[in-house]
């Protein structure tokens, strides 16, 4: 029982991201009232989890939130096989690949450092913009 409600929290803390891990931790798991540092302690602790869930069970290449490593090869996320399928996935339209991507890495930047890592402009840029802006228009 424990364990699935765990497991429930992890899932919220990625689908609901306009609140913070802490507070999904106080609404959704737990009905004792908790401090702020046991709620944030266990929120930490789900969200640094060995076991992230993927966007969606199932699918190659997807990004394990809030980690943002690709749940099939473990690679910083969008690895390579990724980048593949979204350039097929919008092929023809860079402009709307690189609105999607910059979406995905704001959402990626606070997530990193929800868990305490730090990515700098640079490095996320690198990792979610530079490889599509380097791409000719209309590919």
């Amino acid at each position: 029982m424990v364990g699935a409600l765990l497991h429930l929290a992890h899932r919220a803390i990625r689908d609901l991201p306009q609140l913070p891990a802490v507070e999904v931790v106080r609404r959704f798991v737990f009905v004792t009232r908790l401090t702020d540092d046991e709620a944030r302690r266990i929120a930490l602790y789900l969200m640094r989890s060995r076991y992230p869930v993927a966007d969606e069970p199932g699918t190659a290449h997807t990004p394990m939130r809030p980690l943002w490593r690709c749940s099939q090869c473990r690679q910083e996320w969008p690895c390579e096989p990724a980048r593949e399928a979204l350039l097929r996935r919008f092929a023809g339209e860079r402009d709307a690949l690189l609105i999607q991507l910059g979406a995905l890495l704001a959402h990626a930047g606070d997530q990193l450092r929800q868990i305490g890592a730090h990515p700098t402009p640079v490095e996320l840029d690198r990792r979610f913009l530079s490889w599509a802006r380097s791409l000719p228009p209309g590919s």
